[in-house]
């Protein structure tokens, strides 16, 4: 009886956390594929046009982005000085544009603005490592 039970609790858990992986799959694709198209014109105008869109299209990044209410020329400035200031790829980000897809490095990203420090930037590599 005890082992029906395991088995149902793991049936249960993967219909729950399915949609979650998914999820989280197909937006590690989607940057990857921005990474790539843009990999030789990092400073092409239509890449903040794409990832802002994509973070209105996304349900939780479109929370962050609401809370503060950033625009476009929000995502640009922090953009470019992130290209100025850590234009780097580690583990296969490349921070300038991995920022905006990850919840908490947006958010983070956004409270900040145009008021960046040298410990912002640290704190923006460190969570990328």
């Amino acid at each position: 009886m005890t082992i029906f039970f395991i088995v149902i609790a793991i049936v249960i858990l993967f219909v729950f956390l399915n949609p979650i992986t998914q999820n989280s799959l197909q937006k590690s694709r989607d940057l990857e594929e921005i990474i790539q198209r843009y990999k030789n014109d990092y400073l092409n105008p239509t890449l903040m046009q794409e990832i802002y869109q994509y973070c209105m299209r996304h349900y939780l990044l479109r929370e962050i982005v609401d809370k503060h209410n950033a625009t476009i020329k929000d995502f640009t400035v922090i953009y470019i000085y992130l290209m100025s200031s850590c234009p780097v790829e580690k583990k296969g980000h490349f921070i300038p544009i991995s920022t905006f897809f990850f919840a908490s490095s947006l958010d983070y990203a956004l409270s900040k603005k145009n008021f960046w420090t040298e410990n912002d930037t640290k704190w923006i590599l460190r969570y990328f490592d």
